[in-house]
């Protein structure tokens, strides 16, 4: 096999709509160089781009742009502000220093376990503040059950029981029929960590939130 270097100038280049950059076994002798300049570097990207012209601000700190239905169709699900790659937004927000226990929300105590919904209790005490307000509309949660290899999303919203010693109760919405079965592995229980994203109100600094 010979190598192949193929070489760009600074700048950003975006890939045709529907083209995407497809490479194959036999592209694994080939290097892909920017030209290193003093003009800047060299990013290749097969997103979508968003002029300046498209943002308004929301308040102080949000930026937003209207985006017509089905000019995302078959684009990545990432968002680049510049050369930074942001996060979806999620609360609790992410900790690189503590990757196993920062940044989650644990299950105190599972009241319900059925095929279709589960109810379970979290502590006060850490959870966003939207989480536990009566009017919040819901959002997705990615949840580890704990002692099972699997993880999933599924939805979740305030559940219907008033809130009572320092704890809130949430209603989880199976991904699958008997996903939330006590004989599944995957089943949700006391100390199943989880974060809450897919809702607006867990924008924060460097995140991204996309309303479908």
């Amino acid at each position: 096999q010979c190598e192949v270097v193929i070489q760009f100038g600074p700048g950003v280049f975006y890939l045709p709509p529907g083209e995407p950059l497809e490479l194959e076994p036999e592209d694994s002798y080939t290097v892909w160089r920017g030209t290193p300049t003093s003009e800047g570097e060299t990013v290749i990207s097969g997103g979508l781009l968003l002029n300046d012209t498209c943002w308004e601000r929301i308040g102080d700190k949000v930026l937003s742009c209207s985006i017509p239905p089905g000019r995302l169709a078959g684009k990545p699900r990432v968002a680049r502000w510049g050369l930074e790659t942001c996060i979806p937004a999620r609360s609790p927000n992410w900790k690189r220093s503590e990757p196993y226990t920062g940044g989650w929300l644990f299950v105190d105590s599972v009241v319900t376990l059925g095929k279709e919904h589960t109810v379970f209790s979290v502590k006060r005490e850490g959870l966003p503040a939207f989480a536990a307000s009566d009017s919040w509309g819901g959002g997705s949660m990615y949840v580890y059950p704990k002692d099972s290899w699997q993880s999933y999303q599924a939805k979740v919203s305030r559940a219907t029981i008033p809130s009572s010693d320092g704890l809130v109760w949430l209603n989880m919405t199976c991904p699958y029929p008997g996903a939330c079965s006590d004989e599944a592995e995957d089943e949700v229980s006391t100390n199943s960590r989880f974060f809450i994203f897919d809702t607006m109100e867990a924008l924060s600094t460097g995140e991204w939130f996309w309303n479908e």
